[in-house]
């Protein structure tokens, strides 16, 4: 069996299991290890100038051909959803944001809400409605109306 010997992303060095004592680190810990120590873990390589204004431009970047057909997003959306030249996941990834501006609720349709406060008036009639507010009794004992 040939094994490619693996070397620390970060200074080259050749990487080897690990000894904890008289163990051995684990075949699976060793082939997810990249690095040699935690401080080569944690340097990382600083992006010039350039290369963070390269991916700024190609996150913020609007394809040319919305600019030129001045689409609106749902149309767009709708566009990229239903071309069969672009990839899978994208397609599906337009499908989820455009559907809940396509596909609303049906106007007869009830919802939960609905049912909770139908079943509540039902049962607040009955023997568990709101009692007769009380007489109010004047103090020279006649009644009066509120």
């Amino acid at each position: 069996m040939n094994k490619k010997p693996k070397f620390c992303e970060c200074c080259g060095i050749k990487l080897s299991r690990k000894r904890y004592g008289n163990r051995l680190e684990s075949t699976t810990a060793f082939k997810k290890r990249r690095f040699c120590t935690i401080s080569c873990a944690n340097t990382r390589k600083q992006k010039t100038k350039e290369a963070k204004q390269e991916q700024a431009k190609k996150i913020h970047s609007v394809p040319n051909s919305i600019e030129a057909e001045n689409l609106a997003p749902l149309t767009y959306m709708l566009k990229v959803m239903n071309d069969p030249n672009e990839p899978d996941d994208r397609r599906d990834r337009m499908a989820i944001a455009a559907a809940k501006y396509v596909h609303c609720r049906a106007k007869g349709t009830r919802g939960k809400k609905d049912d909770l406060q139908e079943a509540a008036k039902k049962a607040s009639t009955g023997r568990f409605s709101a009692g007769k507010p009380p007489k109010v009794v004047d103090i020279k004992g006649r009644f009066s109306e509120s």
